[in-house]
C-alpha cells in the first residue's frame, strides 16, 4: 500500500484527534513518529514496517520507543480505515520490555573455535558439531535428530524437524560442510544418525551439552559454548548482515515473530565483534 500523500492524511489524523481532546504532548509524539516513518518511505505494510522497525533497532532506539512508535501506527491505520483505505493486516503488536539479551560468542571466543583440535575421531566430531550448530543456529535437539543421509552436499544444505514437527531447510556455511564431510569420511558414515556417541550411537542431547561445557572449560571460554550462544550469534550475524526479522524468524523455525524480536536488544558491539571474527574467519581458512 502506497501513500503518497501521507502528509495530507497526517493532518488529518491529528486535526481528528485534537478535536478529540488529545494533548498537545500526545499530537507531537505521534506527529514525529509518523512523520519520520514516511520520510523513510511511503510504503505501508508488514515487510516495510519490519525493515523500519530493524533500522530504529540498529540505531539503538530502545524497546519502549519501538513501541511508541508501534502505537502511534496502530491508531494511524485505524483512523485510515476509517476513511476508507484498504489497509493491509499487519502484526503491530508491541515489543516485551526487559528481556535478557541473548550472550553471543565474540572475536576471540571464534578464533580458539577456529584452533579446536582435530587429532582424534571424537576431536573431529566435536569440532564438526560446533561449528555445525554456530553455523545453522539450529536447536540442540535438531541437529541431534540428524541422519547422515540427510546431508545434501551439492546444495550445501539439510532439513530439519522443528519444534511442532515443522520441517525446515538449513543451510550450512563452508566452515561447517568442510568438518562434516571429514567426520563423516573418518567415521564412515553412509546412514543412520549424523552424531554419534563413543558406542557409535546417536549422541544425546545429554552427552552434546557435556562435550559443549567441556570445550568451554579447556579452552576458558567462559561456558559460551552452549546451544542457545551459538544459536543467538547465528541470528546476530544475520541481523548485522541486514536480514530482516522475517527471514531470522523462518531460519530460526520461530512460530511467532515475537520469539525472534530478543536479537534486536544484542549489543551493537557485541554483534560486530561477532561478525568481524566470522568475516575474518571465511577469509583465512581455505
Amino acid at each position: 500500500m502506497q501513500l503518497e500523500n501521507w502528509t495530507e492524511l497526517l493532518n488529518q489524523f491529528l486535526d481528528t484527534l485534537e478535536a478529540s481532546g488529545y494533548s498537545e504532548h500526545t499530537l507531537k509524539s505521534y506527529y514525529v513518529d509518523l512523520k519520520q516513518y514516511f520520510m523513510f518511505t511511503t510504503s505501508l505494510d508488514q515487510k516495510t514496517v519490519d525493515d523500519y522497525l530493524m533500522h530504529l533497532s540498529r540505531k539503538g532506539m530502545a524497546p519502549t520507543s519501538l513501541n511508541r512508535f508501534l502505537s502511534s501506527l496502530r491508531k494511524f491505520c485505524s483512523f485510515l480505515k476509517k476513511q476508507g483505505y484498504e489497509v493491509p493486516v499487519m502484526e503491530l503488536s508491541g515489543f516485551k520490555t526487559g528481556l535478557k539479551v541473548p550472550r553471543v560468542v565474540l572475536r576471540d571466543d571464534i578464533s580458539k573455535l577456529l584452533e579446536l583440535p582435530e587429532d582424534t575421531p571424537m576431536e573431529v566430531r566435536d569440532k564438526a558439531l560446533v561449528w555445525f550448530l554456530l553455523g545453522t543456529g539450529t536447536r540442540i535437539s535438531e541437529a541431534l535428530s540428524l541422519k547422515a543421509e540427510d546431508i545434501d552436499f551439492r546444495t550445501a544444505s539439510c532439513q530439519v524437524l522443528g519444534k511442532g514437527n515443522k520441517k525446515r531447510t538449513v543451510y550450512i556455511p563452508s566452515k561447517a560442510l568442510k568438518l562434516l564431510k571429514r567426520y563423516i569420511k573418518v567415521f564412515n558414515l553412509t546412514e543412520g544418525p549424523l552424531f554419534l556417541n563413543m558406542q557409535g550411537q546417536r549422541l544425546t542431547d545429554r552427552g552434546a551439552r557435556y562435550i559443549l561445557h567441556k570445550i568451554s572449560e579447556k579452552y576458558g571460554l567462559r561456558d559460551l559454548v552452549h546451544p542457545h550462544t551459538l544459536r543467538h550469534t547465528f541470528a546476530t550475524n544475520l541481523l548485522e548482515e541486514g536480514a530482516n526479522l522475517r527471514e531470522i524468524q523462518e531460519l530460526l523455525g520461530h512460530s511467532s515473530l515475537r520469539s525472534t524480536q530478543i536479537y534486536t536488544h544484542v549489543s551493537p558491539v557485541m554483534v560486530k565483534e561477532a561478525i568481524e571474527a566470522m568475516r575474518k574467519e571465511a577469509k583465512n581458512k581455505p
